[in-house]
């Protein structure tokens, strides 16, 4: 169980890592003070943790709805609202999408050609953060950002595990009765970040000893590869993916939190996203 709890964590990055960009190290920063109090939160039996961690790893061979139980909970100020028709539209994508497998469909509110598909209605709870695995998620409705960008593991088109950066809109608990069973289901609402058109621009951080040089090299903080198979540093796309139903995300499959800095690749014009994975620090018992 230490495994779990002792991956690598940011007092480990700042100590490896030397002149960081300085808006990914105020970052860090303000990450560390969460860090500390969220730890001395509610502890988390070892079971559920691990359940927990594979709903947010295990993407090849589970499908998670987001009704599933998971330890956390709504926070801050929650309040009901009506969906507006294009987000409507996502989550009913979204529901057609997770419930394809079980032959259940789903439609927006209009007229539907399948006499037995399933209504879905635009009221939520909306909250700006929540707790997840003794940690406080925000979100971009919430007062600070901080600690709004996270990541989640997708499978790209070659089946291939890809940790995908993005950022929190807003947390909201939706109904669907399936089977006559109201189910509720916690989700999120990301705004993704565009991938590199290279996938090797995705490593193209210099420290500042070759900035001077013509010469591109995977990034060496900490050996080049960090938590939960990401890259210590990785560079994305400040633009924002197009929206579809993966914006719509159940709350169990945030890998974990990064911090989040602007840097520009020597050479280059255009600014980039600075991803550095944050590890969990989890209480178990």
């Amino acid at each position: 169980m230490r495994a779990i709890n002792e991956e690598i964590n940011i007092q480990d990055l700042l100590a490896c890592t030397t002149d960081l960009p300085a808006s990914v190290q105020s970052s860090i920063d303000a990450l560390l003070v969460e860090n500390a109090s969220d730890h001395r939160k509610n502890m988390i039996p070892t079971y559920e943790m691990l359940r927990f961690r594979d709903m947010a790893e295990q993407v090849s061979n589970r499908t998670i709805y987001g009704y599933e139980p998971y330890p956390g909970q709504f926070l801050g100020k929650v309040h009901q609202r009506k969906l507006k028709q294009h987000e409507l539209t996502l989550l009913t994508a979204y529901y057609n999408k997770v419930y394809h497998n079980d032959n259940i469909t789903f439609y927006d509110g209009r007229v539907s050609s399948d006499c037995n598909a399933i209504c879905v209605y635009p009221e939520i709870l909306e909250a700006s953060r929540i707790t997840l695995a003794g940690e406080t998620i925000n979100s971009k409705a919430a007062r600070s950002h901080v600690g709004a960008h996270i990541l989640a593991r997708f499978l790209d088109s070659n089946d291939q595990h890809v940790n995908w950066p993005g950022t929190v809109v807003y947390f909201f608990r939706h109904w669907i009765t399936v089977n006559e069973v109201k189910r509720p289901h916690d989700l999120c609402f990301v705004d993704w970040y565009e991938r590199a058109d290279d996938v090797r621009e995705r490593f193209l951080v210099l420290p500042s000893s070759s900035r001077n040089k013509e010469k591109r090299i995977k990034s060496t903080f900490m050996g080049g590869t960090g938590v939960y198979g990401s890259a210590h540093v990785e560079l994305w796309k400040a633009s924002i993916s197009p929206q579809n139903s993966d914006s719509i995300l159940p709350i169990h499959r945030i890998l974990c939190r990064f911090a989040k800095g602007i840097y520009t690749v020597p050479g280059r014009q255009v600014p980039c996203v600075a991803v550095i994975p944050l590890a969990r620090k989890i209480p178990l018992w």
